[in-house]
């Protein structure tokens, strides 16, 4: 019984049929990616599938270099919100599992991030600081 409820309301914020939204395929980034690198000094570019958020960006980064994630600036989606309390699945396991709707992470300098932003937000891609690169 609870499941439908939190269905049910979730509808609303979701603002289309639940299974469609579930079933929405990935997204095509090749005209983001080229656009960007043209553009702005681009020093690091990660595709953010199955396997978590962190260890995918982790991956492309020197030795010595490590990343910290602002979790709290991450615009977490209504349908993954609705998965964890319908699932009952710890945080931890849905920011591993589900990247909570990151797909592509690229590292700029600080001095390119709000320009990098603007870029993508003009082409109507959502975009944001979510961390940074550290020693």
């Amino acid at each position: 019984m609870i499941e439908r409820y939190l269905i049910w309301t979730y509808k609303k914020e979701i603002k289309t049929k639940l299974k469609k939204e579930a079933l929405e395929p990935t997204a095509i980034y090749v005209k983001e990616i080229l656009g960007l690198v043209k553009k702005f000094d681009v020093k690091g570019i990660a595709h953010i599938t199955g396997g978590g958020l962190y260890s995918n960006v982790k991956r492309i980064l020197h030795d010595g270099l490590d990343i910290r994630i602002d979790w709290e600036c991450i615009e977490s989606q209504p349908i993954f919100n609705l998965m964890q309390q319908a699932g009952d699945v710890g945080i931890d396991e849905m920011r591993n599992t589900f990247n909570m709707g990151i797909g592509m992470v690229f590292i700029v300098g600080t001095e390119d991030a709000d320009r990098v932003i603007m870029h993508l937000k003009t082409r109507s891609e959502s975009a944001y600081v979510i961390g940074e690169v550290c020693k």
